[in-house]
C-alpha cells in the first residue's frame, strides 16, 4: 500500500503545481486586462481594417474569459490533486488529471498535458485502482 502511495505522490504534487500555476496565471491575465481597460486600451488603438479591429477585440475579451474560466477551475484540479496523494477518491483524482488535459480548461496546458498523461497512466494501474477501492472503506480520518 505504501508503494502505491509513494507512486501517486510524484505526479499528484504534479497536478498541485499545474493548478497553482493555472490560477496565478489566470489571476495575472484578468488584472491585466482590467489595467488596459481602465486605460481605454481597446478604444484607443488605431486599426487599418474593421477585420483587425474585431479579431483584436475577440481577442481581448476571449482570452481572459478563457483565463478565468481555468481560474475556476483550478480548485477542482488543486482538490482532485490531494485527493489522488492520499488515495481517497478515484473519481477527483481522474477528474483533476482530465482537467489539466485540456487546453481551454488550463492556462498552463504546455505543464498540464504531461503531467495529465502522468497522471492518468499511474491511476490505470490495477495495484492503483485497488489502492483506491481499499481506501474507500475506511473512515477518513483514520491514518494508514
Amino acid at each position: 500500500m505504501n508503494d502505491v502511495k509513494a507512486r501517486l505522490k510524484l505526479p499528484a504534487m504534479g497536478l498541485i503545481a499545474v493548478g497553482l500555476v493555472n490560477a496565478l496565471l489566470g489571476v495575472l491575465s484578468i488584472l491585466q486586462m482590467l489595467v488596459a481597460l481602465t486605460r481605454g486600451e481597446p478604444a484607443s488603438r488605431v486599426f487599418e481594417s474593421d477585420e483587425r479591429r474585431m479579431g483584436y477585440m475577440i481577442g481581448f475579451f476571449v482570452w481572459p474569459l478563457l483565463m478565468f474560466l481555468g481560474t475556476l477551475i483550478s480548485p477542482l484540479i488543486i482538490y482532485g490533486a490531494t485527493r489522488m496523494y492520499a488515495a481517497k477518491s478515484y473519481a477527483m483524482a481522474r477528474l483533476a488529471a482530465i482537467l489539466a488535459l485540456i487546453p481551454v480548461t488550463s492556462c498552463c496546458f504546455v505543464l498540464g498535458i504531461p503531467v495529465g498523461i502522468w497522471s492518468l497512466r499511474v491511476l490505470r494501474r490495477p495495484e492503483v485502482k485497488a489502492a483506491f477501492d481499499h481506501s474507500q472503506g475506511e473512515p477518513e480520518g483514520k491514518d494508514r
